[in-house]
């Protein structure tokens, strides 16, 4: 896995847009902070949002989700729909 994100990170490609969740902690989070440090446009979703204050910080457009709540599923899902996602 982490050798296909090095490639990504060392081959240029024009700005992207990518969602990651879970980016308060653990792979999201070091996923989030190495794309955005190499100029991708990253939407990301945590259930806190204390815990993202450093990467918002980076840049990251945040996004409340808890996929527990169908109300925050759908606000998240309108709220990412005009950015074309990597997919």
């Amino acid at each position: 896995m982490l050798q296909k994100l090095s490639f990504f990170l060392y081959h240029p490609m024009p700005p992207q847009t990518i969602f990651i969740t879970g980016v308060s902690s653990g792979l999201g989070y070091d996923f989030a902070r190495a794309l955005l440090e190499h100029g991708y446009v990253v939407y990301g979703a945590a259930r806190d949002m204390k815990d993202v204050t450093s990467l918002v910080q980076k840049g990251l457009k945040a996004v409340h989700l808890d996929l527990c709540d169908d109300e925050h599923i759908i606000n998240a899902a309108q709220g990412i729909t005009q950015s074309p996602l990597m997919c």
